[in-house]
């Protein structure tokens, strides 16, 4: 926007161009309006440096300015046309600066004489820390083991160290990514580990998040089924050692003297359910030589225990 046009084809945020007579050359100054074009200003702790400069780089650069700071447009020397021109710029430029930090910082630059100055005074205090904040979180992400976490809680804690490297500048590869993730994982994930190493390329995060939580629900049920049947047979033992005479499943009398109930042996040597018997819990085959106990629903063999009904 030309200063004194009243025509605009914008309503957004837009640079300042001030047509301004310097002797015998018309020079056109840029005004920033950094403030309200990056969304967030350099912190008091300089956590956030590395995003910081990162988009003022692309604004500078944007509008033909950052040769101010890098040196690619020297001051012209003060006799020279363009040196009034090129000084007030400069200044234009300190000022966006001064704009985008936190006041606590501005004491850092209100010294410096020029936009390169003040740049590299922000980078002298802020660049170190960063290198400094990026061997801690690198380190925190090969030490990061999932053990007793979820496959969730273990992601996403990593998904919030990788943030955090590209935050300060220093994003990971999705191969870099996937070599942390498996390092962090258990023995029970070792054949998907494997076959992801395999792989000509690289998974994503998002790709192995959803292998691993398919993985485990795998692992989890393949725990929880002994567990389950052992529970569910030590709970059939307790209830056959209730007493004796419960007849009203099997007939009436049918389970006392040690006789069985050869309706009820030939229901589930077959494995079909008998229409006066209650429903089967668990049921595994057995030979004829096994006898019935009696009590139960138990026959003692030297196979593991059949228990056939509730």
């Amino acid at each position: 926007m030309v200063v004194g046009d009243t025509n605009s084809s914008s309503n957004s945020p837009s640079p300042s161009v001030i047509n301004m007579a310097n002797n015998s050359s018309a020079t056109g100054l840029i005004s920033l309006n950094a403030a309200s074009q990056i969304p967030f200003k350099l912190s008091k702790t300089g956590h956030n440096y590395s995003s910081w400069k990162s988009q003022m780089s692309h604004l500078l650069f944007g509008y033909g300015l950052l040769g101010y700071l890098d040196g690619s447009i020297p001051c012209p020397a003060v006799d020279s046309p363009d040196y009034l021109a090129w000084t007030r710029q400069d200044a234009l430029i300190l000022l966006a600066i001064q704009a985008t930090i936190h006041s606590s910082l501005s004491p850092t630059i209100n010294s410096c004489s020029s936009s390169a100055s003040a740049w590299q005074s922000l980078a002298s205090s802020f660049a170190n820390r960063s290198s400094t904040r990026q061997l801690s979180l690198l380190s925190s992400l090969m030490s990061l083991k999932k053990e007793t976490m979820t496959v969730t809680t273990y992601m996403t804690r990593i998904k919030s160290i990788i943030d955090d490297l590209a935050v300060i500048g220093h994003p990971l590869e999705d191969a870099q990514v996937v070599t942390y993730v498996l390092n962090g994982l258990g023995d029970e994930f070792s054949s998907l580990a494997a076959a992801v190493r395999v792989r000509d390329q690289p998974m994503t995060f998002e790709d192995l998040f959803d292998r691993l939580l398919d993985a485990e629900l795998l692992v989890c049920g393949s725990r929880s089924s002994p567990d389950d049947d052992v529970q569910i047979s030590a709970n059939f033992v307790q209830r056959g050692r209730g007493g004796r005479g419960r007849g009203r499943d099997f007939g009436r009398g049918s389970n006392r003297g040690g006789r069985h109930n050869s309706s009820f042996m030939d229901s589930a040597s077959s494995g079909v359910m008998h229409p006066y018997s209650p429903r089967p819990v668990s049921y595994q085959h057995f030979s004829p030589s096994h006898q019935y106990s009696g009590r139960g629903g138990c026959y003692g063999t030297s196979f593991p225990t059949a228990c056939i009904w509730t």
